[in-house]
């Protein structure tokens, strides 16, 4: 364990060294995102925020079988078409901030992640899946449809017959699946501890990353699905030139002709 920068019955917020590690704990109905949850875990971004020095944010759950379970349907029941779209945009709201964070977010997954925790896997930068990894978009099942960004998300990433067929049928899907869509960075074997093989490869990765230009990668990566490809090269360009004289940047290049390892610093 590291240093604790966030904690509650529901979620834990520690971070070692660049690394943070926010852990899902709603034991009781297997981290389903109701608004209080969405409230709390806002409440742990914000601790997050406050920190200086983290470069990536490995979102993990600590209930077994689970990762996140989707919404929670009790709270959705009796509520008038207005108030369905004020609880569809509150989601989508924690989505775009998990989504614009600076740092890099990496999705543990190896357990149930359905609906609304598929959405949130997808608002990850990068997403690990274990054996037990099992993906879904059960909504059309409750003559509802993911409203939390899902379609759109999931299309972007996978391509439209994929997010027709899975998004239609509520078809369930795991590792090997979701990798061959292209939506997974890392799956772990059956005989390898989960958490530790993801822990390394976030470390080793991204442990040392330079954060000014991961944060503008996530930015114009991202831009890229809807922009025109001129438009895009020109946000690429402008990016390029804003951190090209940054201390990370001069660092970086400096550290290349000395044949050194660079030490960003995050500036």
């Amino acid at each position: 364990m590291g240093d604790v920068l966030f904690e509650h019955a529901d979620v834990l917020l520690e971070r070692q060294d660049t690394i943070a590690r926010l852990r899902l704990r709603r034991k009781s109905a297997l981290n389903a995102l109701s608004s209080a949850f969405f409230d709390t875990l806002d409440a742990a971004i914000d601790a997050l925020d406050a920190a200086e020095g983290v470069r990536a944010v490995i979102l993990m759950s600590d209930v077994p079988k689970a990762f996140i379970a989707g919404a929670d349907i009790s709270e959705m029941k009796g509520k008038t078409a207005a108030e369905m779209e004020t609880y569809a945009r509150r989601g989508q709201r924690f989505m775009a901030r998990i989504e614009q964070h600076p740092a890099i977010w990496v999705a543990a997954v190896n357990g149930y992640c359905l609906g609304g925790g598929f959405e949130v896997a997808l608002s990850c930068d990068l997403i690990a899946a274990g054996p037990r990894a099992t993906f879904a978009f059960p909504e059309i099942g409750l003559g509802l449809l993911p409203g939390f960004g899902g379609t759109q998300r999931f299309t972007r990433s996978a391509g439209m017959h994929a997010g027709l067929r899975y998004i239609l049928t509520g078809e369930r899907f795991g590792a090997d699946t979701a990798t061959a869509l292209g939506l997974v960075w890392i799956a772990p074997g059956e005989d390898e501890d989960f958490d530790e093989v993801v822990g390394g490869a976030v470390e080793k990765a991204f442990g040392n990353v330079a954060s000014v230009a991961a944060r503008e990668v996530k930015r114009v990566v991202r831009a890229a699905t809807w922009l025109s490809l001129e438009d895009g090269c020109d946000a690429e360009a402008a990016a390029f030139g804003a951190i090209g004289n940054s201390a990370d940047a001069v660092e970086g290049l400096t550290a290349f002709l000395e044949k050194r390892k660079p030490e960003f610093r995050g500036n």
